[in-house]
């Protein structure tokens, strides 16, 4: 049995078939697979203050191990452009 070229990769050339590519997840797959992953750990706070028998403050507080480091880079931030502005104006002599 003679095999006919045809350039394609199928069952006529000879050469095995590509495998099926996998079928794209659906709207039910994608939140089973987000379900499924979980945040980290977050650090949580809690205060309970009272002033004298009027005043009664509470808060609560949580935060990602991300969001701390979020928090420390924008803090470094603020501080190295409030001490360039600094030494700008000290350059200057401005009031």
């Amino acid at each position: 049995m003679a095999m006919i070229e045809h350039g394609g990769r199928g069952k006529m050339s000879g050469m095995p078939a590509k495998p099926a590519r996998p079928a794209r997840p659906g709207m039910r797959e994608l939140r089973e697979m987000s379900a499924m992953i979980s945040l980290p750990d977050d650090i949580r706070a809690e205060v309970d203050l009272r002033l004298g028998p009027y005043i009664d403050y509470s808060a609560r507080a949580r935060i990602t191990p991300f969001g701390v480091i979020c928090a420390g880079l924008a803090a470094t931030a603020i501080i190295l452009a409030a001490g360039a502005v600094a030494t700008s104006v000290r350059r200057r002599g401005g009031s």
